[in-house]
C-alpha cells in the first residue's frame, strides 16, 4: 500500500470489523455493502457461490486483512467475495478456509474457547 501510496492510489485506513470463522466455506466473504463503503476494488464479478441461503452471485474484490493484538501475521494481498448478508446482521465478514489453512486453529467445545497460533 505505501508503494501504491506513492504513485497517487488512495486506499482507505484499516477498519475493524466482526467476523464469524466458518471452517464448512472455502473462501472469505465479505457483506457486499461493506465492501462498497469502504472502497474495496473489485477484480471479477458474478463469481458463483453456494451458500446455507442458496446458490448467488457475488463480486471478487481485493484486500488485505491484520488481526491487531495478536501474533497473526498480516495478509497483504487477498482476494475475497462481495455478497449480500440478509441472514446474518451482526457480521460483516465470513473467515473461511481460505485465511484459516494458515495457521493452526484448535476448538474446546467444553469451554467454548478457540485457540489460533502460526
Amino acid at each position: 500500500m505505501e508503494a501504491g501510496r506513492a504513485i497517487g492510489l488512495e486506499y482507505p485506513e484499516p477498519l475493524p470489523v466482526r467476523a464469524l470463522l466458518d471452517t464448512g466455506s472455502p473462501f472469505t466473504i465479505v457483506n457486499r455493502v461493506f465492501a462498497k463503503n469502504r472502497r474495496l476494488r473489485r477484480t471479477e464479478s458474478d463469481v458463483p457461490l453456494r451458500t446455507l441461503g442458496g446458490a448467488c452471485l457475488g463480486d471478487e474484490h481485493c484486500c488485505s486483512m491484520s488481526f491487531p493484538d495478536s501474533d497473526l501475521p498480516k495478509i497483504e494481498v487477498m482476494g475475497i467475495v462481495a455478497a449480500d448478508f440478509n441472514r446474518e446482521p451482526f457480521y460483516s465478514c465470513l473467515i473461511g478456509r481460505d485465511v484459516l489453512r494458515h495457521w493452526n486453529i484448535q476448538f474446546d467445545g467444553r469451554s467454548g474457547c478457540v485457540k489460533i497460533s502460526t
